[in-house]
C-alpha cells in the first residue's frame, strides 16, 4: 500500500465502519424485539450479519472487482463497513446467553441459521 494513501484508507475504513455499526444498531433495535418482549432469536443481529456476508462475498466477486477494484472503496466497504456491520462477539454473547437459560432449541436454531445461511449468502454474493 502506498504511504500517500495509509491515512486515507484508514479514514475510509473508520467512515464505513461507523455506517456499520449504526446498521447493527438500527436493526437490532428494530427486529431484536416484538411488542417489547426479547425474541427467541435475534432477528437483528442476524440479518445484519447476513447482510454483511453477502456484501463481504460480493465484494471478492469478479463483478465487483471489476467495479471497483480493489482500492479505497474495496477498503472501505470489505474492512470498514462489513466487518463492522457483522459482529461475531454479538452473535457468540447472545449464543451463550442462550445456553445458560438452557434454551437449548433456540441456540441451535440460531447457529445453524447463522452459520448455514451466512455461507451460502456469501457464495450467492461471490456468484453475482
Amino acid at each position: 500500500m502506498n504511504p500517500q494513501n495509509t491515512a486515507l484508507v484508514y479514514a475510509c475504513i473508520a467512515l464505513a465502519g461507523g455506517f456499520g455499526a449504526v446498521l447493527r444498531m438500527f436493526l437490532s433495535d428494530r427486529l431484536d424485539t416484538a411488542g417489547g418482549a426479547p425474541r427467541r432469536i435475534p432477528l437483528g443481529t442476524l440479518a445484519t450479519n447476513l447482510v454483511a456476508a453477502f456484501a463481504l462475498g460480493w465484494l471478492n466477486s469478479e463483478s465487483a472487482l471489476a467495479l471497483i477494484g480493489r482500492g479505497h472503496l474495496f477498503f472501505a466497504l470489505a474492512v470498514g463497513f462489513s466487518a463492522s456491520a457483522s459482529t461475531f462477539s454479538a452473535f457468540s454473547f447472545q449464543l451463550a446467553r442462550m445456553l445458560k437459560f438452557k434454551r437449548i432449541n433456540d441456540a441451535l436454531a440460531y447457529a445453524i441459521l447463522t452459520m448455514s445461511a451466512g455461507a451460502a449468502l456469501a457464495w450467492l454474493g461471490m456468484k453475482l
